[in-house]
């Protein structure tokens, strides 16, 4: 039955003989009236888009749109990562069997719906402040609360230390996320296949926050595919064009 299922997820419990949903079942699950009522500020998502490169501190003129997201996780994260996708332009790309130009979008959407998963798994639900997505003109940024449980140097190493160990199950069983420490391995691959800059991680204990950074510059522009074009003879391998 659902609330079985409910059970089962660590969604709900039974409390003298009476069901109860527990916290991480309102996040996943809950609608929007229960979440605005019990986590206005902590279970929320924003997306601001900032027309320049830099953070500008005026409140007339930081951002030019931001969207507030307020729904359960499980339905969030597909439509936020729609959201970004649908901002983000296409580029130029070399597949790993060829040299010759693709449009694909800028950033692969593997990579933002893993950032995305990493910021609202591992963020601290107590610290009552919203997880942010920044988009600038040459880069996404996701800021959650709650530094890394684990060190810096070892993200992307096989097995996760999660805060929120339900929320992490749930968003693994339904194949919207990795709970097994390959999410960050996910996205680096990601961008090196896209031929951009690896994700930046900072990791911030004493201000209690941690930001993910995925750069835009493309590491080839259509000038430099042109001329790739004159080696095709020589059947050059993604490395080797890159060198």
């Amino acid at each position: 039955t659902d609330q079985d299922l409910m059970i089962a997820l660590g969604a709900a419990i039974e409390t003298k003989d009476e069901l109860k949903p527990t916290v991480a079942g309102i996040i996943l699950f809950g609608s929007e009236i229960a979440l605005r009522r019990l986590f206005p500020i902590a279970a929320r998502i924003d997306y601001l888009i900032i027309d320049g490169k830099e953070w500008v501190p005026s409140p007339q003129k930081r951002y030019s749109q931001s969207y507030e997201f307020r729904e359960a996780l499980i339905l969030a994260i597909p439509r936020i990562t729609t959201h970004i996708m649908r901002d983000i332009p296409n580029a130029f790309s070399m597949q790993p069997n060829g040299i010759y130009r693709q449009d694909i979008p800028l950033i692969p959407d593997i990579v933002i719906r893993e950032a995305l998963c990493n910021a609202v798994m591992h963020r601290d639900y107590l610290a009552g402040q919203s997880v942010q997505i920044i988009r600038y003109a040459n880069r996404i940024e996701f800021q959650n609360p709650g530094y890394s449980l684990k060190p810096e140097n070892q993200l992307g190493l096989p097995g996760s230390i999660s805060r929120n160990d339900r929320i992490g199950l749930v968003l693994h069983d339904l194949n919207i996320a990795e709970t097994k420490g390959t999410g960050i391995r996910t996205m680096r691959e990601g961008m090196n296949e896209a031929n951009l800059s690896v994700p930046l991680f900072e990791s911030d204990r004493e201000g209690n926050k941690f930001v993910l950074t995925l750069l835009s510059h493309h590491f080839f522009n259509e000038k430099d595919l042109q001329w790739l074009k004159l080696f095709t003879e020589f059947d050059l391998s993604s490395e080797e064009a890159r060198a």
